[in-house]
């Protein structure tokens, strides 16, 4: 996947931070994110944004556990 997103990013600018445009270009695939052919599907825009807020609470969610996952990390290793 960060393979693809990478590919995104060199090909069209895109953030690899950024779920909905990642989201877009990977269906329309880089042309066609390229060419805009996403703007003419509301529907797809809709799912687009349903992708980045599910990311976004994954990074919550990451980001609240950050700290015991680091400092329990040899405990989780052993047992």
């Amino acid at each position: 996947m960060f393979w693809y997103m990478d590919k995104s990013y060199r090909a069209n600018g895109v953030s690899k931070w950024n779920a909905r445009a990642q989201y877009l270009n990977y269906h329309e695939g880089q042309g066609g994110y390229a060419r805009g052919s996403y703007k003419n599907k509301p529907w797809l825009i809709k799912v687009a944004g349903k992708v980045d807020t599910r990311a976004k609470i994954y990074a919550a969610q990451y980001k609240g556990c950050k700290k015991q996952l680091e400092r329990n990390w040899l405990m989780r290793f052993i047992f």
